[in-house]
């Protein structure tokens, strides 16, 4: 086979002749069986390398993500939480510090929403309780097969059944609710004398929970890394100090992509009631 310059098709070499000369090629003419081989070489390699394209692609995402082992296994197509995942809103958020005209700050509580800071108050403890309640549930043979192969840690250990959990077996739930949790046990050491009564952790481990769960939600923060812009603004700040102040402050109400709370929530409740989940320690009805 050659390629001829001026007519840019694949012909037929005769018999003899060399393909290193110089000899002028454009008058010669491809025969029928020549026309008949070029097509079926054309298509030939048009198959191999599509094939070869599918396997490349194939190999290069295995590269880039070794998708057996991700630990999002929940995303997974045999998962019962395909759709959740894959739910994203819009959201706005809210109780941000503001200022008004006279340089005093102050937090923009929608009344409307349900409350998870300020002064410790039993109706803020409801609104936590209901948020993390129930966040581990009983897994699937087929979830403990796909953690147990996470070369970095050991086989998964069985809880027994007690009084808050009805049936034997392994348990873990979504790291979105064990972030919350360590939220809210920081919200709490912020009122100690208020809480201390309450706290089922001994004296000796609450400082190494409390440091475990800073780091956790500062890990947390970065894997997710939202880059939604928080603006600046300066304040000057009416403040009992006898100097003058100038507060750089940040405008954090701007709307953010999101995945749905509530349908991870309500997904989390459901698996709960199917397979059985760890209660907690008050336990309330579904």
């Amino acid at each position: 086979m050659f390629y001829s310059q001026s007519d840019p098709v694949y012909i037929g070499l005769k018999s003899g002749l060399d393909v290193e000369s110089d000899e002028d090629l454009t008058d010669i003419k491809p025969s029928t069986s020549a026309l008949l081989m070029r097509a079926f070489s054309l298509n030939a390699w048009s198959f191999v390398t599509f094939i070869l394209l599918v396997i490349l692609i194939g190999k290069w995402s295995q590269w880039g993500c070794n998708c057996e082992d991700r630990i999002t296994m929940w995303a997974m197509p045999d998962s019962d939480m395909p759709e959740p995942l894959l739910k994203f809103e819009k959201r706005r958020f809210t109780n941000a510090i503001r200022d008004d005209p006279g340089g005093n700050l102050y937090s923009s509580i929608n009344p409307n929403e349900l409350q998870y800071a300020g002064l410790p108050s039993s109706k803020i403890d409801e609104n936590w309780n209901e948020l993390i309640a129930g966040r581990y549930f009983r897994l699937e043979d087929s979830e403990v097969s796909l953690l147990n192969r996470d070369p970095e840690l050991p086989a998964l250990t069985a809880m027994p059944s007690n009084e808050r959990i009805s049936k034997e077996g392994f348990y873990g739930g979504p790291d979105m609710l064990h972030s919350l949790h360590c939220l809210n046990a920081i919200r709490k050491h912020l009122d100690m004398e208020y809480y201390a009564d309450s706290m089922t952790l001994p004296l000796e481990y609450r400082r190494i929970h409390i440091d475990h769960c800073v780091d956790h939600l500062r890990q947390a923060l970065l894997c997710h890394g939202d880059l939604t812009p928080v603006t600046m603004k300066p304040v000057a700040a009416n403040t009992s100090l006898p100097h003058s102040v100038t507060f750089y402050l940040g405008q954090t109400e701007r709307e953010h992509t999101c995945r749905s709370t509530e349908a991870i929530r309500d997904w989390v409740t459901t698996r709960g009631k199917r397979t059985g989940r760890i209660e907690p320690h008050h336990r309330r009805p579904w």
